[in-house]
């Protein structure tokens, strides 16, 4: 319960600090198809604070020693909802109807409810893409920048050849970026990530150092799976199910999953740990004799 509200009033908290010195410095601009929340180059760090709080308040909203108070929890999902819609980070998006998706699909409801939710959001993706107001909504004014997923294509064709030189032991830990590799972008634009966490991961601890950390993604969400099997602890499960999905997307499209000093890593850390902690217990608690064997 405290991890929960710990990191649902943490995105909050940022999420209304964030609005607010938008307004107050005049910034706040929501009938411009082309502006965005949050300080330039930033807006899609901003989005995922926001994201990670949102998926747990969603993602728990039917626990109710979590939200006694109906107006609170209102207040968890409508605040980090608008920073994550205002700074029009499509990734993040994305990766939060996925996290939402397998949130859903882990409760305990039957197999026709859960095929129904997927062909609503299927459906609603579907046709928020294809209305031309919606459209030019998360195309953020305009079409040039989707077709280089805003300038990340770029960046991917021209480390590549660097990468591959080391392409199984890497560069080591933040060593790829250096004035040797760092390369002006078109329009001048000087990169210093490569914009997808895989990449970004192999240019610094190689295809090995890849594979390590998706092995301990996969036994994390295996100890998730497993700790959803205990009532008490169904909430907790699914969860960090979804942050490791959402990450899993966000990473495609962002730095994710090597910024381990990120509020949304550390809350991916965080609740690693507190699964693996929760089933050790569990465990230890099932392989004790009981009293009358005693």
């Amino acid at each position: 319960v405290h991890l929960v509200r710990a990191i649902c009033w943490t995105s909050t908290g940022a999420s209304m600090l964030i609005l607010a010195l938008a307004i107050y410095r005049g910034d706040f601009h929501v009938f411009d198809l082309t502006w965005r929340l949050g300080s330039s180059g930033h807006e899609n760090q901003l989005s995922e604070v926001a994201a990670v709080g949102l998926l747990a308040a969603v993602g728990t909203r039917k626990q109710r020693d979590i939200w006694p108070d109906r107006v609170l929890l209102l207040f968890a999902v409508v605040i980090p909802a608008l920073v994550v819609v205002l700074s029009k980070s499509r990734t993040t998006w994305l990766g939060l109807m996925v996290g939402i998706l397998t949130v859903e699909l882990c409760r305990r409801q039957s197999t026709a409810r859960k095929l129904a939710l997927i062909l609503i959001m299927g459906s609603a993706l579907g046709i928020a893409l294809h209305v031309s107001s919606f459209e030019r909504f998360w195309t953020r004014g305009g079409t040039s920048e989707t077709k280089t997923l805003s300038g990340r294509t770029e960046i991917w064709d021209a480390m590549w050849p660097d990468v591959s030189k080391r392409l199984w032991l890497g560069y080591g830990f933040h060593a790829f970026w250096t004035p040797r590799t760092v390369k002006p972008a078109v329009g001048g634009w000087v990169p210093t990530a490569a914009h997808n966490g895989y990449l970004e991961m192999v240019a610094q601890l190689g295809l090995i150092g890849l594979a390590v950390v998706l092995v301990l993604i996969a036994i994390s969400s295996r100890n998730a799976w497993r700790l959803m099997r205990h009532r008490e602890w169904h909430e907790i499960g699914p969860y960090f199910l979804a942050v490791n999905s959402m990450a899993l997307v966000i990473g495609t499209a962002s730095s994710f999953i090597d910024d381990i000093q990120n509020y949304p890593m550390i809350v991916l850390l965080t609740v690693s740990i507190f699964v693996s902690h929760r089933l050790s217990i569990l465990r230890s608690a099932a392989g004790r004799p009981s009293a009358i064997q005693i």
